[in-house]
């Protein structure tokens, strides 16, 4: 069985050889540590991301949204929603993937000086 290949389910039903990273650093994640994941959703996006960041014991989500032409895989921009554990919300316009990664590390930046101050 090739498990490189394999895709992970959402609900935990895929290959029973392949471990859910995420998942597995959040059951153990210290109060230092800060556990960012990402996720592509095709139905009820915000929904299946919140959901993921609290199963998974995320302090933050970043949605890649597949409703744009030209976002996602195989493209040169991306729509991004920013989800913070703490209730925080940012949705960003369609650009490029350099200014999205931009966001998502100032971001994760800002979550180290609130957490540091």
């Amino acid at each position: 069985m090739d498990t490189a290949s394999t895709p992970l389910s959402p609900s935990g039903n895929g290959n029973p050889l392949l471990v859910h990273i995420a998942a597995e650093l959040g059951l153990t994640k210290r109060e230092d540590q800060l556990l960012v994941g990402f996720a592509l959703e095709t139905d009820n996006e915000e929904i299946n991301a919140l959901d993921k960041m609290r199963r998974k014991n995320l302090d933050i989500i970043v949605l890649n949204s597949l409703r744009d032409a030209g976002a996602g895989f195989g493209g040169d921009t991306n729509r991004i929603t920013i989800f913070r554990r703490d209730g925080d919300k940012t949705t960003y316009p369609l650009e490029s993937k350099k200014e999205a990664a931009i966001h998502i590390v100032d971001n994760i930046d800002s979550q180290f000086v609130t957490r540091n101050s």
